[in-house]
């Protein structure tokens, strides 16, 4: 029935005569004009007389139009949102009333500008789709025209309804193309001490089978990435705070941890017939991030394992690890391994990530990473 009206509306916007409708469905008295941004529930207010509470209410501009959901009518007031995902956004519109095959004109031109992640927006509807489904404590925060809460988001520490016990933020089997607006929710896992909150304190997104790409350098949670099986998965980037992640299954080309100078495990990234190309495994001191002192773990607890590297590969150490090695898992061989056969490999110092040296290659010096 919508889409019959919507059909409707716009052949009566498109095609209406100029004459005077004979009998009027209302009066505006104070036709809107200015700008709107979309996203804001109730952003824009109309009086007049005549409404109905049953009556539609549509944009149109030169090339499109498109049906309002968020609206409130009464029969001297009508109060609407423009959808954050609106094709409108960027147009200048007009709003128009429907009724029973007649229109209104409710509003002067008006300009819809386009909401920013810092005002509460997902870009990519699917990965906000996704926030929805799995989330008790997000879906709370989705306002009715879907820019959500940015206060509330930056003060969750746990979706205590997400639906994966295994979990503080779950987007798993997503078709999302991007993850830009992760960032809003910037507390996650902070003051969650016990072992057992930190164990369980992940991000997942197993099986999001469109992202190709993971850039989380300027998301500021205190996090475990679990990203296995995203069939698409090329790069990673983990922020700052984040501790650390496992990749089982995904394709990874592209490696980068260097920001997230307390992590102490990644795993499963790569496999011994599709290594990294890029691989940085720095876990050096980031001016204003935390640090985990506790290096003799961080290469020897067995929790940095699976690792895989092509053998043109470029990687990234910290002067630690080419000191100390690690010494529980294969890693170490692995790179070594790779290096031997022409990977190049660089070293960074513990404190000063911009300061680097490159490792002599194996036909100059073969007891280099000994």
């Amino acid at each position: 029935m919508k889409k019959t009206l919507f059909a409707l509306a716009c052949a009566a916007v498109a095609f209406c005569a100029c004459e005077k409708d004979p009998a009027p469905i209302g009066t505006v008295s104070n036709p809107f004009t200015g700008t709107v941004m979309a996203g804001v529930p109730e952003s824009v207010t109309v009086t007049g007389t005549g409404f109905q509470a049953t009556d539609s209410l549509y944009l149109a501009w030169a090339d499109g139009a498109e049906g309002v959901e968020a609206l409130t009518i009464t029969d001297t007031e009508i109060k609407f949102g423009i959808d954050a995902y609106s094709a409108a956004k960027g147009k200048a519109v007009k709003a128009y009333l429907y009724r029973e095959g007649k229109t209104l004109e409710l509003t002067g031109e008006f300009n819809v500008t386009a909401p920013t992640v810092a005002d509460g927006f997902i870009p990519d509807k699917a990965l906000l789709d996704a926030l929805w489904a799995h989330n008790g404590d997000v879906r709370a925060m989705i306002g009715e025209c879907r820019l959500i809460d940015v206060e509330a988001a930056a003060a969750l520490v746990k979706d205590t309804q997400c639906d994966n016990e295994w979990g503080v933020l779950a987007v798993d089997g997503n078709g999302a193309t991007s993850y830009e607006g992760l960032e809003l929710f910037s507390s996650l896992g902070k003051g969650l001490k016990t072992p057992e909150d930190q164990e369980w304190s992940n991000f997942i997104c197993w099986g999001a089978g469109e992202i190709e790409e993971i850039d989380f350098s300027n998301w500021n949670a205190y996090i475990q990435v679990r990203a296995a099986s995203c069939a698409k998965l090329k790069k990673v980037v983990l922020g700052p705070n984040m501790k650390g992640g496992d990749f089982s299954g995904s394709p990874i080309e592209h490696f980068d941890m260097h920001l997230a100078s307390c992590a102490d495990w990644v795993m499963n990234i790569g496999t011994p017939e599709a290594g990294l190309k890029y691989a940085d495994l720095t876990r050096t001191y980031i001016e204003g991030g935390e640090y985990n002192k506790d290096f003799n773990h961080w290469v020897g607890s067995g929790n940095v394992k699976d690792i895989y590297f092509a053998d043109d590969a470029e990687i990234h150490i910290d002067e630690g690890v080419w000191e100390k090695k690690w010494t529980q898992g294969n890693v170490w061989a692995n790179l070594k391994s790779a290096w031997q056969k022409g990977a190049k490999v660089y070293v960074h110092a513990q404190w000063d990530y911009n300061t680097v040296q490159q490792v002599p290659a194996y036909s100059e010096n073969p007891n280099a990473l000994d």
